[in-house]
């Protein structure tokens, strides 16, 4: 049975009566080294349609009891009628919310490695349910000459996400299977397993003819090299952007290749700056790649580390995947299959199985029985390309086979085997299996194997001839290429070639055992059941410090000790100190030193009345006149007679006589000429109309489109809809299609119309509009400033192409409209100012009509001069901001002069040189401006 929830409240259930009402679709996809995923569709009437919020809300999916799925809500598409298509990512996608520091990690395993990123990250997030634990880790990097296990490091200083550190210097580097074992505890997400192979296999198999849906097969050559030029740590005189590396051109050729015959085989050949495999260089020449170890110094160490990178990679790749149906819904015998583990399968053409890891499960929640899961394996070879680290710019050996990397207890005896002793075993082995005598196959040592190696060509024959006969170079690669490792290898290790012989000497000598009877009755199983299982305890670093036995003097210490006590002493400084001992009544604490206070007399003092100079106490007047006053009151201006600057109150004469100067009632205006436009073409559906093209009349001109339109024609006032566009030409230093326009629509009982202005040049616009409606004919009109309107009527579904001006709507309602009564505006009439000195005509007049004041006329100057005051406003006249403009002289041969009006009233004449303005030209201003 399958359940999901979200945010805790039920979404949809399998085996239940409406478990996916108002549902559809709800598909997991469960995947290794990666993110999980779940997407579905819901529909409002689900009751947790208004409740989901993206990157928020929480989902939760169960198979019977086991959590499969615990993410987040990332987004959704929404149809017009309201259905929404969710889609939710796993909880592993929370590690590329956050960024990593910028660090530097060394000599640290693959494990170290993971431990650290996943700490880091859990130091950093904020939400403790997004938090991670580290699980089982069986990525090894390849031992070092001494025996120890290698180490990489890794570094960043350009910040990228958690996820794509673990997924590009972890995951691309040593390969294996990272997987999350969910927990969705408030303090945990899940548990995060990197795994050199599946640790276990699934009870369901695959099988041609009974749930195997597709299989195909694929070989790349890509990845093949024949020789490396390793490389070691950076030289000091390195830089960033000049890179040097210790090479291997000092480690002696002959002496090196003889050394790399001993330890990793006589194929590999030191040559120069690399090494290389005569067999592969003899089969397909010369093909070189850069391998770097940023932890390594010694030339002869760098070419060893090389030689085990090509021994361990640069073969060709043999992947096969297969694709399958989860059984387990419809057959309770067999459990649901596991990503991340093992499954038989049988493919088309093998008459043996094979074991394949589970990469992908796709379970569709309405229909488990239709799940469907992907398997697959890459048997050999790494990705090529570049130079390597083994993985990009970080130092480690090797790919995805450097996390296979292991050794054997009889590795002398296998490095002895030849290609001719390898071609015996071929055709044996087609699946994964182990020895009963496994025991006695890692105790066989030089001499022994020697031995064996003499009488090999002695006639004899074998009881499983024909299965020995099967084993190709594939299965013999399968089954001794996987990794494994001890639980006493730390034990093993230690064991030398002469405590071999010494315990080998003494295993046939006689011997009892008082516990004879017991000991014969432990089998294989029984002894690994006990001294085979590892365990930790959660308090180890304690139990590691112990060094003594629990006394009895100390158990009945600590029986004295009350529970959750502790050593406490008090404070003695200041601030912390006890009240002193001592006092009677009518004593106080007074202040004695800082921290420290002690009792004395509690003194009277007596007090005066307030006055305005001294504090005192409050006097009956005084109380008696606050009383008085009202909460929260506060001294109120009230003017006498209208002003446009006064925020305080006006008496009610005032605003009487002002009102008594305005009409009494209200009026009509003329009415406006028929010249509307035609708009038609409905035909039961919404479109996109082309209106025509507008051709401006220049900078801060304004031409006004009027639509009236509306739903249907039926003679409901409810069909009725306009809308107004409002187009403004702007100012451009540099004339150009971009930004040459603005564009407001104002939409009455129309919140869905759209409008898109495209402008085709400077001051030319294509003019499109969304009408919503079925039936949508109507009218629209033209008004304003402009050089031309062309009609251009054009029907379309689809929205325009092009880029449109920028668009601001503004909505509004209404079914009934009063135009209040006009204002007779005040006209101050044309006033004559008083010129200064240095003028010896001036034509110049101002004026004021409501709240528009204008100035315009000329001026002579009776002296040459660069600039000059002509004339102060008087208060009521300025501008609220400084004024300037550009004006001519009477002359067109002569340029163009500057005209300020500030905001004191002044108006400026400034010239663009020294003695501009002469004493023969008329020199003029025009401006109108708004006071408020």
């Amino acid at each position: 049975m399958y359940q999901a929830t979200i945010d805790g409240v039920h979404l949809c259930s399998t085996n239940s009566v409406g478990g996916f009402d108002c549902i559809s679709d709800p598909v997991a996809k469960l995947i290794v080294n990666g993110s999980d995923s779940f997407d579905f569709v819901l529909y409002p009437q689900h009751p947790v349609y208004p409740d989901v919020v993206c990157k928020v809300s929480r989902v939760k999916i169960w198979q019977d009891s086991k959590l499969i799925f615990y993410g987040t809500v990332t987004g959704y598409s929404e149809t017009m009628d309201g259905v929404r298509t969710y889609s939710c990512e796993g909880a592993l996608a929370w590690l590329n919310e956050l960024c990593v520091p910028s660090y530097h990690l060394s000599g640290a395993t693959p494990e170290q490695a993971l431990s650290w990123y996943i700490s880091s990250y859990n130091k950093a997030v904020r939400d403790k349910s997004k938090k991670f634990s580290l699980g089982t880790v069986t990525v090894k990097k390849a031992k070092r000459k001494d025996g120890t296990e290698g180490t990489i490091a890794r570094s960043s200083g350009v910040h990228p996400s958690y996820w794509e550190e673990i997924s590009q210097k972890l995951l691309d580097s040593f390969g294996g299977i990272l997987r999350i074992r969910y927990s969705g505890a408030d303090d945990c997400a899940g548990i995060i397993d990197w795994l050199a192979i599946p640790d276990a296999t699934c009870d369901q198999d695959i099988r041609y003819a009974k749930n195997l849906m597709n299989c195909d097969w694929t070989y790349d050559a890509t990845p093949i090299v024949t020789a490396v030029v390793p490389l070691g740590k950076k030289k000091d005189s390195s830089s960033e952007d000049d890179e040097f590396r210790i090479d291997i051109m000092k480690s002696n050729d002959t002496s090196m290749t003889a050394l790399l015959a001993q330890l990793v085989g006589d194929d590999y050949v030191k040559s120069g700056d690399m090494v290389y495999s005569k067999s592969r260089v003899e089969k397909y020449g010369l093909i070189q790649k850069t391998v770097t170890f940023d932890d390594e110094s010694a030339p002869d160490t760098i070419a060893y580390l090389g030689a085990v990178w090509l021994k361990q990679n640069g073969m060709a790749s043999s992947t096969v995947s297969a694709e399958a149906i989860d059984i387990a819904d419809i057959d309770e015998s067999v459990s649901h299959f596991v990503c991340g583990d093992y499954v038989r399968t049988q493919l088309p053409g093998y008459e043996e199985e094979q074991l394949f890891p589970v990469t992908s499960i796709e379970i569709p929640l309405a229909a488990p029985e239709d799940a469907r899961l992907t398997v697959g394996t890459q048997e050999s070879g790494i990705a090529s390309g570049g130079t390597t680290t083994g993985g990009g710019s970080i130092s480690d050996v090797g790919s995805g086979s450097d996390a296979m990397a292991h050794t054997h207890a009889n590795k002398g005896v296998l490095d002895k085997i030849t290609e001719q002793d390898y071609t015996d075993f071929k055709s044996a082995v087609t699946k994964a299996h182990t020895h009963d005598n496994k025991d006695t196959l890692d105790k066989l040592t030089p001499s022994v194997w020697s031995e064996l190696m003499a009488a090999k060509n002695k006639a004899h024959t074998h009881s499983n001839k024909d299965t020995l006969d099967k084993i190709d170079e594939t299965s013999w690669t399968r089954v001794y290429g996987m990794s494994h490792e001890h639980d006493n290898k730390d034990v093993l290790d230690q064991i030398t070639q002469e405590e071999w012989k010494s315990i080998n000497s003494a295993k046939n000598k006689a011997h009892t055992h008082d516990n004879k009877a017991t000991l014969d009755k432990i089998d294989d199983v029984s002894w690994l059941t006990v001294y085979g299982q590892t365990h930790e305890h959660s308090n180890k670093d304690i139990l590691d410090k112990i060094t003594a036995s629990y006394t009895t003097e100390e158990k009945t210490k600590l029986a004295g000790i009350a529970d959750g006590a502790n050593k406490y002493t008090h404070p003695t400084t200041s601030g912390n100190k006890h009240i002193p001992s001592g006092g009677r009544s009518g004593q106080i604490l007074r202040w004695s030193a800082d921290g420290t206070a002690v009792w004395g007399a509690d003194n009277n003092t007596t007090y005066g009345d307030v006055t305005q100079s001294a504090h005192g106490l409050m006097t009956a007047a005084d109380k008696k006149k606050l009383d008085g006053i009202a909460a929260g009151a506060t001294k109120v201006a009230v003017d006498s007679a209208l002003s446009a600057t006064s925020t305080n109150p006006v008496q009610n004469k005032a605003v009487k006589a002002a009102l008594d100067s305005k009409s009494a009632s209200g009026h009509t205006h003329t009415m406006i000429t028929n010249s509307a436009l035609l708009v038609s073409g409905a035909n039961n559906t919404a479109k996109w109309v082309k209106l025509g093209t507008l051709v401006s009349s220049g900078n801060f001109s304004n031409a006004v489109i009027r639509v009236w339109s509306g739903d249907g024609a039926n003679g409901r006032a409810n069909q009725n809809s306009s809308f107004e566009v409002q187009i403004k030409d702007g100012w451009q230093s540099t004339e150009s299609a971009t930004k040459a326009c603005g564009v407001t629509v104002y939409r009455v009982d129309c919140s869905s119309v759209k409008v898109k202005v495209i402008p085709t040049a400077h001051d030319t616009y294509t003019v499109w509009v969304y009408l919503p409606w079925t039936y949508w004919n109507g009218n629209y009109a033209v008004y304003g400033k402009y050089k031309s309107w062309t009609p251009q009527p054009l029907i379309q579904s689809d929205e325009p192409e092009g880029t449109g001006a920028d668009t601001a709507y503004y909505d509004q309602a209404f079914l009934t409209s009063t135009v209040a009564a006009a204002q007779t505006l005040v006209d101050s009439g044309w006033q004559v100012p008083t010129f200064p000195s240095g003028i010896s005509q001036s034509s110049i007049r101002y004026r004021k009509q409501g709240k528009i004041v204008s100035v315009t006329g000329s001026v002579k100057f009776s002296a040459s001069t660069a600039a000059k005051t002509v004339l102060t406003l008087p208060e009521e006249y300025r501008p609220p901001k400084k004024i300037q403009q550009f004006n001519a002289v009477d002359s067109s041969s002569q340029p163009s002069f500057l005209t300020m009006i500030d905001t004191d009233g002044t108006v400026r004449f400034v010239g663009k040189t020294q003695g501009f303005f002469d004493t023969t030209s008329y020199y003029y201003i025009h401006c109108t401006f708004f006071v408020d």
